[in-house]
């Protein structure tokens, strides 16, 4: 149930791997839509500012310290020391993805003069 967010009007189970780039943007604010009654879903504004933030501009900084971290143990990796801080990297976004909480998003509607 954590990969899913269940629609709030129609009942239907909203996959939020609608795009394998959501584990990554989610948290930014991107939309997710119910694909049967089209309500849009995302998460908060302060988490969508915090997220946009860390997404566009400091990712690099956990991979770097994750690489730092791999390093301390001695395994003489090398480069693959990279790959394998890229794939913890991506663990702890999927994470952080499932637990995020997404909120209707409410449609004002536009009177006409």
């Amino acid at each position: 149930m954590l990969f899913y967010k269940e629609c709030e009007i129609c009942g239907t189970r909203i996959n939020k791997f609608q795009n394998w780039w959501n584990i990554y943007m989610l948290k930014s604010g991107i939309k997710l839509k119910c694909q049967n009654c089209r309500t849009e879903y995302k998460t908060s504004k302060l988490i969508s500012i915090i997220g946009s933030f860390y997404s566009f501009l400091a990712w690099i900084i956990p991979i770097i310290l994750l690489v730092s971290f791999i390093d301390s143990f001695k395994l003489n990796l090398g480069i693959e020391v990279w790959f394998y801080a890229f794939i913890l990297y991506s663990l702890i976004e999927l994470i952080v993805m499932v637990f995020l909480p997404l909120f209707k998003i409410e449609k004002t509607k536009k009177v006409l003069n």
